[in-house]
């Protein structure tokens, strides 16, 4: 009977400690590590997943002469920079014909600048041409006025001969009738003048003796007497003069201003002659100097036609120059872009033709190809932010954005999808073809609590929980989800900032287990 009431005793101390290990509550020691992290406020990038492969372009680089490969500079593997120096072809033909076409080219531009330097000298003389015409016009305007000026001294010259004779003429011939008649009615005219005169004196001198007029009127009738008398004298000495004829030292005074006159008209004569020759010689001058100026621009002209008949050549010779070089380059073989040397096709001594690969050359630089279901192309935008990872890098992740979208959809056994490239936002290196991760950063949503998406447990019925860390416990807690990416979901409603929310295997998690936290990210 004891027996059996210590077995039911053992029983009931069994169950009891089972129950309180189911509920979490035991030794310290059982508590179970687990990792947690907290609830934070933050922005959500909503994205679109999708997978892809990194792309780069590929190029075979080829002579573009027929030759002889002479060295090959690189090797596989080898990085390159834009127009580096990767293979050459034996050039010593195409060398020396480049060479013979640059001296042939800097001949040809000598002798354009002797060209140009004949054309400055004849510009030159033709202007000096020019100038000698323009002063020798101004020398024929200066001679024009001259003859002018001379011309007129000799008109005055004649007129003062012309009088000194006409007055010679007269003395010699003596006064005519009518001109002694007129003096003496010129006499008479005086003598009835001054008749008036000394009668209104003596009428003004007795008036002012009876006070009837001023000392003034007096005098004024007196300097009219006197006046008077004067002109009567005056036509009496010519009267006299004319009724005596003419003097002989008036004569000889008279044949004297003729010799004088008949003098100075042979000098004006001789002075216009002098004018008019200079003038003559200026317009000789002139003439002179107009067949210089044609003779310079002719020359000016045949030296401008040797200018660019030079410039021509020189123009030629440097195309031809430029041509071999050319073709001295075309024996080079240069990256045009850089990359890495992919393959080497060719070795030295190997004959090739024009478009025979002998390099193979990858940019450094690519993009990734997308492939986005068809069903979610519409959340696809150019422009559009993208991160991008890649197994082969882990740890790294890649920005980029959409530059192309596809018009067309694609098929691949089930899968129907849109090809979509993206640009990268700095160089990466990676192989081509390396199969990479894409988000699609479809919204942004500020302000969220934020979670991470492994801590949150989905019910069969939809709803979802999460166990929170409270005191070393966990408890579960009923959550609403908002939206969610990759890496985090947003919390709407069941979790408060700055709590503790565990991060494990949903079927290592349970309510009231006990627990230590290793640490808070």
């Amino acid at each position: 009977m004891r027996s059996r009431i210590v077995l039911l005793v053992l029983l009931v101390v069994a169950a009891t400690l089972g129950l309180l290990w189911s509920a979490g509550i035991g030794f310290r020691s059982t508590a179970q590590e687990v990792e947690a992290v907290r609830v934070r406020r933050g922005t959500l990038e909503v994205t679109l997943p999708a997978e892809g492969f990194f792309e780069s372009p590929t190029v075979d680089l080829s002579f573009e002469l027929p030759g002889r490969v002479r060295r090959v500079l690189v090797r596989e593997g080898q990085p390159v920079r834009a127009d580096d120096l990767l293979a050459l072809l034996e050039d010593d033909e195409l060398r020396a014909a480049a060479e013979q076409a640059t001296a042939a080219a800097r001949s040809a531009l000598e002798e354009a600048e002797r060209a140009q330097e004949g054309v400055r000298a004849a510009e030159a003389e033709l202007h000096r041409a020019m100038a000698a015409v323009k002063a020798s016009r101004r020398e024929v305007e200066r001679a024009d006025g001259a003859v002018a000026v001379a011309q007129a001294q000799l008109r005055q010259a004649l007129a003062a001969y012309r009088a000194a004779r006409a007055n010679l003429a007269q003395l010699r011939v003596g006064p005519r009738p009518e001109e002694v008649r007129q003096a003496e009615s010129a006499v008479e005219v005086a003598e009835v003048g001054l008749e008036e005169a000394r009668r209104h004196l003596e009428l003004q001198e007795r008036l002012h003796r009876e006070g009837a007029v001023a000392e003034v009127q007096v005098e004024a009738a007196r300097a009219q007497y006197e006046t008077a008398l004067a002109r009567l004298r005056q036509v009496q000495a010519q009267r006299d003069l004319l009724r005596a004829g003419p003097r002989r030292e008036a004569i000889a005074a008279a044949e004297e201003q003729v010799a004088q006159a008949a003098s100075a008209l042979e000098a004006a004569r001789a002075v216009l002659r002098q004018a008019e020759a200079a003038r003559r010689a200026a317009v000789e001058n002139v003439a002179q100097a107009e067949a210089a100026e044609r003779i310079a621009r002719a020359n000016a002209a045949q030296a401008r036609s040797a200018l660019r008949a030079a410039r021509s050549r020189a123009e030629q010779a440097l195309a031809a120059a430029r041509a071999a070089r050319v073709r001295l380059e075309k024996s080079r073989l240069r990256a045009p872009f850089t990359g890495t040397v992919v393959r080497v096709l060719l070795n030295p001594g190997a004959a090739v033709s024009p478009g025979v690969p002998v390099l193979r050359l990858a940019a450094r630089e690519g993009w990734v190809t997308a492939e986005v279901d068809e069903a979610e192309i519409g959340q696809v935008r150019l422009g559009q932010p993208v991160r991008i990872r890649a197994d082969a890098d882990p740890g790294r992740t890649y920005r980029g954005r959409v530059r192309w979208i596809a018009p067309s959809v694609e098929t691949r056994l089930q899968d129907r999808f849109v090809r979509v490239r993206v640009d990268l936002a700095s160089p990466v290196q990676m192989r081509v073809g390396t199969a990479v991760d894409v988000e699609f950063v479809v919204d942004r949503v500020p302000q969220v609590l934020l979670v991470p998406a492994e801590a949150v447990v989905e019910a069969a019925d939809g709803s979802a929980h999460v166990y929170v860390v409270e005191g070393g416990v966990l408890r579960r807690r009923s959550v609403v989800r908002g939206p969610r990416n990759e890496a985090q979901v947003a919390v709407l409603q069941g979790l408060r900032e700055g709590e503790l929310v565990a991060v494990a295997e949903p079927q290592l998690l349970r309510e009231g287990l006990r627990v230590r936290v290793r640490g808070v990210p």
